[in-house]
This record gives structure tokens, sequence and C-alpha cells, in this order.
């Protein structure tokens, strides 16, 4: 999902709630399920080809629920760090997990609601504090994927500062 937001470059996420459910597959395979991901992707200007463009992204934040040994986990990442929100154990396996985040920008993290608790891990549920101009939905591996309505609270963050020179253009 690509929505046209009509301010590229600078929608600032305030708030979202997703609901995200994964069931894997009858074989019992692990792995990554349904994945919700906030992504910044900025064009980087043309490649070697008139026709190829370059891109960078940032995972602003991703959400996905992993099938493990014991149930399901939902897991919070921001860059390298991984927070497991909450554990679902097998007989509740089917478990619909109901988020609700409300992000910081001052502080770059996130205040967490799963199920209507709020998260106290030991450490905070970080994220980028990028402007985002992508959602994404996935659906990793085979299994059951399920995901619920889906809210976004952004803002509009002013347009850049114009340079100041240090000194006035001089002629020779």
């Amino acid at each position: 999902m690509n929505p046209d937001l009509g301010v590229p470059d600078r929608c600032c996420m305030q708030r979202f709630r997703v609901s995200l459910r994964y069931s894997g597959n009858n074989e019992g395979t692990g792995g990554s399920g349904c994945n919700f991901r906030v992504i910044s992707t900025k064009s980087r200007g043309d490649g070697s080809n008139a026709n190829e463009r370059v891109y960078s992204s940032y995972h602003v934040v991703s959400l996905h629920v992993d099938r493990v040994a014991t149930g399901v986990n939902l897991i919070w990442q921001a860059g390298p760090l991984n927070v497991v929100l909450k554990h679902a154990p097998l007989d509740r396996a089917n478990h619909t997990f109901f988020v609700d985040a409300k992000l910081n920008w001052s502080t770059g993290t996130a205040t967490v609601t799963v199920d209507g608790v709020e998260f106290a891990g030991q450490q905070p549920c970080r994220f980028i504090p990028h402007p985002f101009n992508q959602l994404t939905l996935n659906a990793e591996h085979s299994g059951r994927h399920w995901f619920g309505p889906i809210d976004v609270w952004y803002f509009q963050a002013p347009p850049p500062e114009p340079a100041l020179m240090p000194f006035a253009p001089q002629r020779m």
C-alpha cells in the first residue's frame, strides 16, 4: 500500500492502531508471519540506466507476529532492536493482537498497548523519527494471516529551512 498523502517526505506519524493474527501452517513450520511496516523511502537519484531509480529506505517501525515452539510472539522492531510485546501460548496460537501505539518524536519512543494493556518492558519501544511515505502489509510464510482495521494519525512536518549562506556571493 502506498497512498499519496499529499505531503511527500513530510508525514510524521503520531499514532497508529492495527490488528494482526498469524496461525502458521499445518506442518508446524516456524517463522515470521504477518508484518505491518511503516517505511520512509527516498529517491537517491537515477542509477546508471535512465529508467532505473535508486531508493534508500528506513523502517520507521515494524510489527510482526512470529511463530515459535511455544506459540506466537508479537514483536516490535526498529533498526536492530526487537522487543517481544506479547506472547500467546499454543492453546491461544490463533490470538489476534490489537495494537495501539503513540509515537513521541521528542524521545523517539512509543507508548504501546496490546490488547488494552500498556506494554511495560525493560526496554522502551523505539522508532526511527523519520517522516514516512509507505505502509506495507506482508505475509512472509505460509499459513493464515489476518490484518484488522488500520488507523493512522500523522502531522505534516514543516518544510525545511532554506540554507543560509555564511557570506554574500562575490564576483571576481
